[in-house]
C-alpha cells in the first residue's frame, strides 16, 4: 500500500519513505512506529499500545519511544511545536493528523463509502437535511447511537468527508474511556488542535486568541512563545465557566463565516465539561450556522458519569436534538 501525505509518499511493501519525490532514510523502528500510527490515525494511539506492538516482547523505555517520534517527524518534515502530521495528545498518546489518500484513490473516508454504508441511506439523508438546516442559520445537535459496531463511525466520517469537502469547518475528537477522573474539554482540545492543521488553522488560531485566549493557551506549539506568555497573563485566575463561555462564543464566531461542524465521538465516556459544552451549544437560542454530532454506544450510555443522559434529556424536552439510532442491518443489507 502507498499512502500519500503532506508531500510524503510511504510504500509499506518497499518499506520506503519518499519525501517531496526523494527518498528519505529511516531507521526500522522509525518506519515501523509511523506506519502503526498512520494505519490506526482514526484514535488516539496509547504509548503503552506502540510499545507492545511496536518492540513486542522487547523491553524498552519511553525515551525510546520518544526518541522514535522524533525521528518520525524529522522524516516526514514535522516538528514538535507544528505537530502537523503527528500530534502528541499529552498523557494519552499520539495520533497521526495529516490527511491521506491512496494511490490512485479518494482522500480516506470517501474511498469505501459504498461499502460501509450499506443500509444506512435513510440515516445518512437525515444528516444531510440537519446540515440544510444548519447552512440556513438554524443550529442543530444530532445524537447517533447504536451497538458497538453498528457503523456510527463509518456514517459519521462519510459525511465529515462530504462536508469537507464541501468547504466547511469540521472539527472531530473522541472520548476516551479513563479508569478515573478525564481530563476536561480533551475531546475538544484534539478537534481544535487537528483543525489548526488545515487551510483554515490560522483564521482558527487567531480567533481562539481573540475570543478563546482559555483555551489557546493549552495548545502552546500553535503560537510562539512570545504570544503564549502574553496569553498566559491573559487568562491568570479563569476559571472552567469562562472557558465554558469562550468555547461556545468562539464556535458561534467561526460559523459566522462558513458552516462549522463539531463531531464528538464516544460521547458515553466524555467528561462532564465536554457535555456542558453541549448542552450550552444545543440551549442557546440565537442562530448559528453549527452542527455537532456525537456518538455513542446505547448499551453504555446509561452508565455515563458524565451527565450526558441529563443533557440529552433536558435537550429532547427543548426539540433541541435530532435523534439516529442505527439499528441492526436487515439481511438484504448484510449480504450486500
Amino acid at each position: 500500500m502507498i499512502y500519500v501525505f503532506a508531500g510524503c509518499e510511504l510504500d509499506t511493501d518497499a518499506y520506503e519513505l519518499r519525501r517531496d519525490g526523494e527518498v528519505i532514510g529511516v531507521e526500522p523502528q522509525v518506519f515501523d512506529v509511523l506506519v502503526y500510527l498512520l494505519e490506526h490515525r482514526d484514535r488516539v494511539v496509547a504509548k503503552e499500545e506502540l510499545l507492545d506492538e511496536v518492540w513486542k516482547t522487547r523491553f524498552v523505555t519511553e525515551s525510546t519511544l520518544t526518541t522514535r517520534i522524533k525521528g518520525v517527524r524529522r522524516a516526514v518534515g514535522d516538528d514538535g511545536r507544528h505537530q502537523r502530521v503527528i500530534r502528541t495528545v499529552h498523557g494519552r498518546g499520539y495520533r497521526f493528523v495529516a490527511d491521506v489518500s491512496r494511490r490512485g484513490e479518494p482522500t480516506a473516508g470517501t474511498a469505501d463509502d459504498g461499502a460501509t454504508l450499506v443500509g444506512r441511506e435513510s440515516q445518512r439523508e437525515l444528516l444531510g437535511r440537519c446540515m440544510t438546516d444548519v447552512i440556513a442559520g438554524r443550529r442543530r445537535v444530532v445524537v447517533v447511537s447504536g451497538e458497538p459496531g453498528a457503523g456510527k463511525t463509518a456514517l459519521v466520517d462519510a459525511m465529515a468527508a462530504d462536508w469537507r469537502g464541501s468547504s466547511f469547518r469540521v472539527l472531530s475528537g473522541q472520548c476516551i474511556e479513563y479508569r478515573g477522573a478525564g481530563e476536561p474539554y480533551l475531546p475538544l482540545l484534539e478537534a481544535l488542535a487537528e483543525a489548526a492543521t488545515r487551510s483554515y488553522g490560522p483564521t482558527l488560531v487567531q480567533l481562539l486568541s481573540d475570543r478563546a485566549p482559555t483555551w489557546l493557551v493549552q495548545m502552546p506549539w500553535l503560537v510562539t512563545d512570545e504570544a503564549l506568555d502574553a496569553l498566559r497573563r491573559r487568562v491568570v485566575g479563569s476559571t472552567r465557566d469562562r472557558m465554558l463561555r469562550e468555547i461556545v462564543e468562539a464556535l458561534e464566531a467561526w460559523a459566522a463565516d462558513d458552516p462549522v461542524v463539531l463531531v464528538l465521538e464516544d460521547m458515553h465516556w466524555s467528561d462532564p465539561s465536554t457535555a456542558d459544552v453541549l448542552a450550552a451549544l444545543g440551549r442557546r437560542r440565537t442562530e448559528a450556522r453549527l452542527l455537532a454530532v456525537v456518538t455513542c454506544r446505547t448499551e453504555e450510555l446509561a452508565g455515563s458519569a458524565s451527565g450526558l443522559v441529563d443533557v440529552l434529556h433536558d435537550l429532547r424536552l427543548h426539540s433541541a436534538v435530532e435523534d439516529i439510532e442505527l439499528p441492526p442491518l436487515d439481511a438484504p443489507a448484510a449480504e450486500q
